[in-house]
């Protein structure tokens, strides 16, 4: 153990004082005041990355929302250029379905416009048009004019032109969204005539089994 005189640090009382003793507040007081200064030291360092990560945060933050909103701005105006073309078409297709000019509805709307038929019946492409009916057509038409899931057909020959008797057999969804004729038939039977995509030939042989149906000889 080290001694000192109470002379030696200005003390008077005592001859001896235990260093140990002595100097142990001086040494506590100094490493708490040098701790405080590192972590307050510390506390400043960590402070200012933290303010430096927020300030890069918020600058991130807000190009983000910038370029968000630019994105927004530019799908709004691409939905508006979508939507009145879209509305554009609607209209179109109603003023076709409305009684356009450019609309016949003695033809209907399809490929077929000016059919020549022979005024006696084509009993082997009739019976090929009777095939096809028994396969594609008899589930949902009888011969009869009575409706079965859809009208019958008896009559219908006198009823249509040709042309759009072989257009709505071949153009079917289109026929219905345009045709007066073909829509109220709907509202009849409340079932849509699906498309059964018939060929061309498939088509005129049908409408000869019509004719057939109808007396034609």
């Amino acid at each position: 153990m080290i001694k000192i005189t109470f002379g030696q640090i200005g003390l008077k009382s005592a001859q001896y004082v235990d260093f140990q003793e002595f100097i142990a507040p001086i040494i506590y007081t100094y490493r708490r005041e040098s701790l405080l200064y590192d972590c307050t030291h510390k506390v400043q360092n960590i402070w200012a990355i933290t303010l430096s990560q927020q300030k890069n945060h918020t600058m991130k933050t807000v190009t983000m929302m910038l370029a968000l909103s630019l994105w927004l701005t530019s799908c709004g105006s691409n939905d508006g250029s979508n939507a009145s073309a879209d509305s554009s078409a609607q209209a179109a297709s109603s003023e076709s379905a409305g009684g356009n000019p450019d609309y016949d509805p003695k033809r209907g709307t399809g490929k077929f416009t000016d059919v020549v038929i022979s005024p006696t019946l084509d009993k082997a492409l009739a019976e090929k048009g009777k095939a096809t009916s028994d396969v594609k057509c008899g589930s949902c038409h009888k011969l009869t004019d009575e409706k079965l899931v859809g009208p019958g057909w008896k009559g219908v020959t006198s009823r249509h032109t040709p042309a759009w008797i072989l257009n709505f057999m071949t153009n079917t969804d289109e026929m219905i969204n345009k045709d007066p004729v073909a829509q109220a038939q709907l509202e009849i039977c409340l079932v849509r005539m699906p498309n059964q995509n018939l060929s061309d030939d498939e088509a005129k042989s049908l409408y000869e089994y019509m004719r057939q149906n109808d007396g034609v000889k």
